[in-house]
């Protein structure tokens, strides 16, 4: 079964709490992401989510160039270790309500997972399950 470690990216693209919400717009969408984790040095201090920018933002009619992502961030995010199962992460986010999960491990941010690539991979899997099952009924014939 996989974990959250084995989906993470190896890079990690972040911001920061004082960058302006101009900015992390557009690295969001350089880098096609629906959202950010805002680091201070290493620590996490929240996640900027496109739906941040639309309900903070963009609906209340501000401009991202005045602003800093602090201003729009959710603050002090949930988060989890990169030893935790798909499976449990996806049952973790649905229950909360979350769309995305920062992992993290000894207080470093490693990536930040959505629901949609732990249904991917669930998806994934049961594919595969599928197929396994698939060759050893043709053996059986």
């Amino acid at each position: 079964m996989k974990t959250l470690g084995d989906m993470i990216r190896t890079t990690l693209v972040s911001c920061e709490p004082t960058d302006s919400v101009l900015a992390v717009a557009r690295r969001m969408r350089e880098h096609r992401l629906g959202a950010l984790p805002v680091l201070e040095g290493e620590a996490l201090v929240g996640v900027v989510t496109e739906g941040d920018l639309l309900a903070k933002v963009v609906a209340e009619d501000r401009r991202g160039s005045d602003l800093r992502v602090s201003e729009v961030m959710t603050k002090s995010p949930m988060t989890a270790p990169p030893g935790m199962h798909v499976d449990d992460a996806a049952d973790f986010l649905r229950r909360r309500g979350f769309r995305r999960l920062p992992v993290v491990q000894d207080g470093r941010v490693l990536g930040l997972v959505s629901l949609r690539d732990l249904f991917d991979a669930e998806a994934h899997d049961m594919m595969d399950e599928n197929y396994r099952l698939k060759m050893l009924m043709m053996q059986g014939d």
